[in-house]
Order: structure tokens, then sequence, then C-alpha cells
């Protein structure tokens, strides 16, 4: 599995980095306090200029300590910021109003979507900026930090479905499919669709992104390999993870 993420069946197209750059990178969060941290360490370490990127998180109603952690970040970093959510937001809902509070009025030209239990590695954004030229919408490739069997057997099963994603892409315009976790947008394009704020409520919200753009005319792709690598946290149980395939279903 690891040979195919190095000898990708579709070799991805590095740009140079274009001259408006300028990256929203978009966090929703809830009960995250154990991820958090590792999250924004990670998002701090990029190799894209600082004056080139901000960090956003939405606190999503947590009742932990997530919003204090990351208020503790965004007192030490001038480009890192927490907003909470304002429940009486009723474009839609969940995961998706968070994402709609975060992308409302920016001034940027992408944004980057990741999760709170992911982690990035130093080149992502370079290489997600740099391969995105008229798509519109990319995905990278997402892995997940393995410790058991089972999550051994999770990471093989989301490797295996990530192939999948790239045979078919090959034989289409765009990828069938997004990963919110792991997703750069031109900020143009999603303001012309108007952004999450404007889709009809799914728990897929990244799915619904997706078609969004396609049925704007981009050509969303799912970009395989090691330069567009993200981390994220296995299920830790069958329930879990059950649940985790159910909304995926019902979300698709």
């Amino acid at each position: 599995i690891f040979f195919l993420l190095v000898f990708p069946l579709k070799n991805n197209q590095l740009d140079q980095l274009p001259d408006k750059r300028k990256v929203v990178i978009c966090v929703a969060a809830r009960n995250e306090e154990r991820n958090i941290a590792e999250c924004l360490d990670g998002l701090l370490a990029l190799d894209y200029s600082v004056k080139d990127f901000e960090i956003r998180v939405a606190d999503d109603g947590s009742s932990d300590g997530t919003f204090g952690i990351v208020k503790e970040y965004s007192d030490v970093f001038e480009h890192v910021h927490v907003v909470q959510v304002d429940f009486s937001d009723t474009r839609t809902k969940g995961k998706a109003r968070a994402l709609a509070q975060l992308t409302d009025n920016l001034s940027c030209d992408f944004v980057a979507f990741t999760d709170a239990d992911v982690a990035v590695s130093s080149g992502w954004l370079t290489n997600m900026v740099r391969a995105i030229g008229a798509k519109g919408l990319v995905s990278g490739t997402t892995l997940i930090d393995a410790k058991s069997s089972f999550q051994t057997w999770q990471a093989m099963d989301w490797l295996l479905g990530q192939l999948q994603i790239q045979f078919v892409s090959r034989f289409f315009r765009s990828a069938p499919t997004a990963m919110g976790n792991n997703m750069l947008v031109k900020y143009n394009a999603y303001k012309e669709i108007g952004g999450y704020g404007a889709l009809a409520f799914s728990v897929t919200e990244d799915v619904s992104l997706h078609k969004a753009f396609i049925s704007e005319g981009y050509c969303p792709q799912m970009l395989f390999g090691k330069s567009f690598v993200a981390v994220t946290q296995a299920e830790c149980s069958w329930f879990d993870l059950i649940n985790q395939r159910l909304r995926w279903v019902n979300g698709v």
C-alpha cells in the first residue's frame, strides 16, 4: 500500500506557488481537547509563509476544554483565531454551520479544511496550493494513525477506498467524492456556490460541497501521494466505526 502512495496511478501536476496565495485554514471542533493541540501544532509548523495563511477554529458548543486550549494559542499567535458558533444561524446546522460561519466574508485566495483530530505534514499546504490549478477543489490523501490491529485494518480500508477513487478518476473528468478533513478550495469559486451556508444540510457536508463544485463546471480531484498526506485518528470500537460508516452512507 505504501508503494501505491509513493507511486500514484495518476501523476499530480505541481505548479509554482501563485502570486496570490493567501490561505485561511478552517477547523470545526467539538469536544476535541485531546486532539486540538496536536492539530494546531502541525498547522503552525507548516512550511508556508506565516504572512500568507491564518488558522480559524470554530468551537461548536464544546463541553470540555477545547475553547480554552485554542484561546491560549490565539493569545500567543496572531494568525490563530477562535470563534464560538452562533446557534441562532439557521442557514444550516451541525458541522456545516460551523464551517459556514468560519468562511463568511473572508479576504483570501484559498480556503483549506481539516479536522481537529488530524495532523498534517509540513509541506501539506504548499503542495495542495501548487496542485489545485483550475480544479476549484482538491482533496489530499488521508492516512489513519494505527496503533493496534483493529486500527491497522481501518487504515488499510481507508487506503483501498482512496485507491478505488483513483481508478474511477482515471475514467472521468473529476473525482467521485471529496474528503473534508484534507481539502482545499479556491475561495472565489466557493463564494460562487454560496459556500456551506447555501447548501442543503447533509451529515457529509464535504460530499455536498464537491457536488456543488461539479454543478458549477469545476473538475475536483483527489490527490494521491505522500506530498498531500494528512493523518487522522482511528475509531476506537466497532460501535464507533459502524456509526461512522452509517453516517457516511446516509449522507452519500
